[in-house]
């Protein structure tokens, strides 16, 4: 009997993951310049690239998309962010989540690229919805630091196409969100899961 209740302290005490291999691959920004194009069927001008982003070649470059491109298990993945919380609105019991969109994709690459990323239901993740107790526990055990950085999960449901965009020749890769996971900073403990609608 002792083993059994020192077996579920542990347990209980051990980090609170969503395991990796419940999860799609990760993409870094880069990998997601690079998705957007072999979807598209185009070849990126890694000159041109390597021109913008003095640490790498073209040759570099050219490297690193033949392995995306090469990839079958592509049309799911998720992303690694960070969010602030703040911004806290009592009455409505949420926390915006603004910074999820905006923090999507960032590289020096995306400006040359011409690359730009749709999340189709996006307002669906817009806000994380918290008793004013939740929230000041949270803010609580985090030295009562409201601006405290979490770091958040994003599983992505499928990407739908690639298109061209008539205004601005931008290539706009269209995303669906499935699942936004929060976590701690040192992801310690997982605080929210919260789905699409």
């Amino acid at each position: 009997m002792k083993k059994i209740i020192l077996s579920l302290i542990l347990i209980l005490s051990l980090p609170t993951y969503v395991k990796a291999s419940d999860l799609p691959p990760k993409l870094g920004s880069e990998q997601v310049i690079f998705l957007t194009y072999k979807l598209a069927k185009e070849t990126p001008d890694f000159a041109e690239w390597a021109a913008i982003d003095s640490n790498r070649s073209a040759k570099e470059l050219e490297r690193l998309f033949k392995i995306t491109a090469e990839r079958t298990d592509l049309s799911r993945f998720h992303r690694d962010l960070e969010l602030a919380l703040y911004g806290y609105d009592a009455k409505t019991e949420e926390v915006p989540l603004g910074e999820v969109k905006a923090a999507f994709l960032a590289s020096p690459l995306l400006k040359i690229a011409g690359v730009e990323v749709h999340i189709d239901n996006a307002d669906d993740f817009a806000n994380w919805k918290l008793e004013p107790k939740e929230y000041q526990k949270i803010v609580s055990d985090n030295s009562n630091e409201k601006r405290y950085n979490f770091v958040s999960t994003l599983n992505v449901k499928g990407v739908n196409k690639t298109i061209l965009r008539d205004l601005d020749n931008k290539l706009v890769l269209n995303l669906s969100w499935d699942k936004l996971y929060i976590y701690t900073k040192d992801k310690s403990k997982l605080l929210a899961e919260i789905d699409a609608e």
